[in-house]
């Protein structure tokens, strides 16, 4: 593995970006300017910029430990390449330094978005778009972690969907980041509807956190969005077999009478 190749990649589409991420999604998403769909807005159509030009240059792009951990799953079993992977040690370096990125520059952002609003959060109900239980799930812990178990799993199915091999180069290139955008966008904006804030990441819950120091329930911002992947991971493994061990077949067409 050409080690400054991998960190340089990862510091950039794993630290910078992310910090851009949670920073711009965070900032539209605390205003709170639309209701829900300001959130989902605000992190949607930042996924969708930043998934695109990550695809340009980089082996990596996740912005999310979750989606990290379940592609770090395709790479040992083979079914997604990546440059900087030969051996096993290599998945298991690459997920922990992008972790470390993806908190980093999650943490970046919060600090950023508090200092350039003098430290008042702009929107009181959930100050700098933390992530917490609240509205009608406010104290019901429980219904919370399975909204973001469920989306969570809902949104790691769809990336890795799109994610697929052998698709065609114009999905690839331009409906991945559409769709993965789109996705994200409902996603965010049904969480923030449910009261949960729509995370489905670690890192953007830790970035938040930080900047409004709120922490309530915030085990269900790290175990819920892992948990809810794996689910996800699993349903796609599913798919992914039915589809690649079931190849189309040409139908037969009858006899056309006259």
């Amino acid at each position: 593995m050409n080690v400054l190749r991998a960190a340089t990649d990862l510091f950039i589409s794993e630290g910078i970006f992310t910090c851009v991420y949670v920073f711009v999604g965070a900032a539209i998403a605390s205003r709170d300017a639309v209701g829900p769909l300001a959130g989902g807005f605000g992190f949607g159509l930042t996924a969708l910029v930043l998934v695109a030009i990550s695809g340009i240059f980089s082996q990596f792009g996740h912005q999310n430990p979750s989606i990290t951990m379940v592609t770090a799953f395709n790479w040992a079993l083979g079914w997604e390449k990546n440059k900087y992977v030969r051996t096993w040690f290599d998945i298991v370096l690459i997920v922990i330094v992008a972790i470390l990125f993806q908190s980093g520059g999650a943490v970046v952002a919060g600090l950023l978005l508090k200092f350039v609003n003098n430290g008042a959060a702009p929107f009181a109900s959930t100050p700098f778009a933390a992530t917490f239980p609240n509205g009608s799930l406010a104290g019901e812990n429980g219904k919370a972690f399975l909204v973001e178990f469920i989306i969570s799993a809902i949104l790691i199915l769809v990336v890795l969907l799109v994610r697929m091999p052998n698709l065609p180069i114009q999905v690839q290139t331009l409906g991945r980041p559409i769709v993965i955008g789109f996705i994200s966008l409902v996603l965010v904006t049904l969480g923030i509807d449910f009261g949960t804030g729509g995370s489905m990441n670690f890192a953007r819950s830790l970035g938040t956190a930080v900047a409004a120091n709120i922490w309530t329930a915030f085990w269900i911002y790290v175990v819920a969005p892992m948990v809810g992947s794996i689910a996800g991971w699993i349903l796609y493994a599913l798919i992914r077999w039915l589809i690649l061990s079931s190849p189309p077949k040409t139908p037969k067409l009858g006899k056309i009478e006259a």
